[in-house]
């Protein structure tokens, strides 16, 4: 055996268990109230600007429009309360975008099957060519002055107005007066459509949106509780509760994820207008994946503390065995005097001394504790001896309920009493930090 050997010791795997889950979901609820009422409040502002746009409309097509509108209306605002009673689950709320978009579909068509009844019946005049490009012409205002149509089907709308005064005007111009009126009817159609579309698109846009803004608000709320933590655990005690410094023993770790959300959250208002579809549903997987690193940090700090408390009982009940075999505790001593840092301890007998560090290894899911021992034999160089030694290492570590690989000795040191005297030097690590 060697002067100096490695093994892992494996404390415990990583398992926390978070309420934030409820709280999310109180705050998603609380949220989406607001946002109904606000959407609902937006619906009723909308009315005046709709009325506007149906007064301005010729009477053949006025009461058909604000049927039209009012049937559009009334879907929206069931929408909306549908909404409010559906989780946060985007799948949920997907389903119910579908069933708008159905909806649409067949308000549509029946607008279209109105318009083609017209059809059969009205003269084609000069006078009702002029009133379907009136009527059509303050449609795709409409569409321009109450819908982000550049956002959400950018160049569509202006192939519309292309069109009207490529088919429409032109054939007026030209006296092809039943032509007008049929390319201004299709083109009436088609722009219902459109809005139909940009309908879907906002309340699509919107959902995302709100999911976003409220799991960032979770998210921030969520690492601001879990700066401090209190953990339950099985002692030789009973159930004992732990205060812990979660930012402390994960090293600032939730502070830095905290900055991150913090960053996110005034960028997502900064830019809200310049946002896509795309660009939510990319977001909303990204932001999704902060309620998984906040409880793999908090697992961090929970595991780095218990994990520096085993390094504290080895050295204490390690002393009391050595001691009584005439070994004598010199020193222990973490490194920069942090808990959070390998813990060195050094033993003495006569001109034979040993160092053992005991040191933290983060892994996926836990922090595990490494043990280097260091047998600096100068009286004698007795493998039994160092064997007598190990085994009460290794005993010491079983009994703290530490599982532990079999010792490898490192190659070339075989039988041989450890050659790296700065490993006997303590007082470095009072001023340089662990790597």
């Amino acid at each position: 055996m060697s002067g100096e050997l490695d093994f892992i010791g494996n404390i415990f795997g990583s398992i926390f268990g978070s309420n934030s889950r409820n709280q999310r979901r109180n705050n998603r609820n609380e949220y989406r109230d607001e946002q109904t009422r606000q959407r609902n409040k937006e619906l009723q502002k909308n009315l005046n600007t709709q009325k506007k746009y149906i007064d301005s409309l010729s009477s053949n097509i006025k009461n058909m429009e604000k049927n039209h509108i009012n049937t559009i209306n009334n879907m929206k605002s069931n929408f909306n309360n549908k909404l409010k009673a559906q989780s946060s689950d985007i799948k949920n709320l997907r389903v119910e975008l579908k069933n708008l978009s159905n909806e649409f579909s067949n308000v549509t068509s029946q607008l279209q099957s109105q318009i083609g009844a017209l059809q059969d019946t009205e003269i084609k005049s000069l006078e009702l060519a002029n009133q379907w490009l009136s009527d059509t012409s303050k449609l795709l205002e409409f569409i321009e002055q109450n819908y982000r149509h550049d956002k959400f089907m950018p160049g569509q709308l202006n192939q519309l107005i292309q069109k009207v005064n490529t088919s429409v005007v032109s054939n007026i111009n030209n006296g092809i007066y039943q032509a007008a009126v049929s390319s201004a009817q299709n083109i009436f159609l088609d722009a219902q459509q459109l809005r139909m579309e940009l309908e879907l698109k906002e309340a699509e846009w919107n959902i995302l949106y709100e999911n976003i803004e409220v799991d960032i608000k979770d998210f921030i709320d969520n690492c601001e509780n879990s700066k401090n933590v209190e953990f339950e655990f099985n002692t030789s005690n009973g159930v004992e509760k732990f205060d812990v410094d979660v930012d402390y023993w994960s090293k600032g770790d939730i502070s830095l994820l905290l900055k991150e959300l913090n960053e996110i959250k005034d960028n997502f208002k900064k830019d809200k207008n310049n946002l896509s579809l795309e660009n939510l549903e990319i977001m909303a997987k990204e932001i999704n994946e902060y309620e998984n690193k906040i409880e793999t940090t908090v697992n961090k700090a929970r595991n780095s503390v218990f994990s520096s408390q085993v390094r504290g009982d080895l050295a204490e009940v390690l002393a009391s065995k050595f001691e009584q075999k005439g070994w004598v505790l010199k020193e222990a001593i973490y490194e920069k005097e942090d808990l959070r840092n390998p813990l060195h301890i050094k033993f003495g007998m006569g001109d034979d001394e040993i160092v053992i560090k005991y040191s933290p290894e983060e892994s996926e899911d836990s922090i595990r504790n490494s043990i280097n021992v260091s047998f600096f034999d100068r009286s004698r160089n007795d493998e039994n001896y160092r064997q007598e030694r190990l085994k009460e290492i290794l005993e010491t570590t079983q009994y703290l309920g530490v599982e532990c690989s079999t010792p490898v000795c490192k190659a070339g040191t075989e039988d041989k009493s450890c050659q790296d005297e700065t490993k006997l030097d303590f007082e470095k690590f009072k001023t340089k930090l662990s790597k």
